[in-house]
């Protein structure tokens, strides 16, 4: 309960920072101006990221129905907005498919190693982005998100080498036999081991997952770039993908309700830099997060249409 408080009061503190340096009625003003095809656009194009997502995902099960993936994730958008946090949403999805199943436990894994996959797409992306983008934060960046991306991947591959899996295995072991609380969450990564192991002696099934996640990363690109035009904001799409992987990992960073307060402010800082005016990046990180709570409700009424023909079967 404290740990909530205290997210609370981060997120509401970073609002308030953000308002503070705006002009509300210029803010209002530019909200107002949005044409309406800009945000059917931007819906369009995220139920389409929502669906490569689930295909994503698909590739990790193929025993599961693609429909029951898409669905399931369509109602993790919502548990992710009333649970606060991305994780949440994602725990809910392994919950949901795998109670009743003799797979619980595979599918737990492969909820966890396609958001591993989803997280190395975003760094691909970004360094696209980084690449091609001739800013000087980009150069400055650049080294940074090589690094995490080097470290990363070569931190996942090393699991396939035997001597660095049994190290890391009796270290779990030792962790688990000296703290007695740990045992469930020590069982747990030694079960993802496992899993991840698995997957790695089927690399055309892990290409394929990193390849759709990429797709899904420049789709999300595309949606802030929509919401970039309907405001006036010319920034080019490198820079965007970049923007938008730093965006990712910031919102990502278990320290407020959702992200709320991070993205605002990443996003009236990262656009700073290009001289766009803080109304406007406040703007655009709202008309996203809009976009988010309206992909929640349509989330939400999946999620109880489903529960109604439980309850009355």
């Amino acid at each position: 309960m404290l740990k909530l408080i205290l997210k609370l009061i981060l997120s509401l503190s970073l609002i308030f920072f953000v308002f503070q340096r705006i002009n509300l009625r210029d803010f209002f003003d530019i909200l107002s101006s949005i044409h309406f095809l800009f945000p059917i656009i931007a819906a369009l194009l995220y139920f389409t990221a929502l669906f490569v997502n689930a295909v994503k995902w698909f590739q990790l099960l193929k025993f599961v129905n693609l429909t029951e993936l898409f669905l399931l994730t369509l109602v993790a958008q919502y548990y992710t907005l009333i649970l606060f946090g991305q994780l949440a949403g994602e725990a809910i999805k392994a919950y949901k498919l795998g109670k009743g199943r003799q797979e619980a436990e595979q599918i737990a894994a492969s909820v966890i190693i396609d958001r591993i996959i989803g997280f190395v797409g975003v760094m691909v992306v970004g360094i696209v982005g980084l690449t091609w983008s001739r800013t000087d934060m980009a150069k400055h960046l650049m080294s940074w998100f090589a690094l995490a991306m080097a470290i990363f991947a070569g931190g996942l591959y090393l699991f396939h080498l035997h001597s660095f899996d049994q190290a890391i295995r009796k270290f779990l072991k030792l962790v688990k036999k000296s703290f007695h609380r740990t045992v469930i969450i020590v069982d747990q990564c030694l079960r993802l081991i496992d899993a991840w192991k698995c997957y790695l002696g089927k690399p055309f099934v892990l290409l394929k997952s990193l390849l759709l996640g990429i797709v899904f990363q420049f789709i999300c690109v595309c949606i802030n770039l929509v919401f970039a035009k309907s405001l006036n904001i010319n920034i080019s799409f490198f820079d965007w993908c970049w923007i938008f992987g730093v965006i990712t990992i910031i919102i990502f960073l278990p320290v407020t309700i959702g992200g709320v307060g991070l993205r605002e402010g990443g996003f009236v800082f990262l656009l700073g830099t290009f001289g766009v005016p803080a109304e406007k990046a406040l703007a655009l990180s709202l008309s996203i997060f809009g976009l988010q709570l309206f992909g929640a409700l349509i989330g939400g009424i999946v999620d109880f249409c489903h529960s109604s023909r439980g309850s009355a079967s």
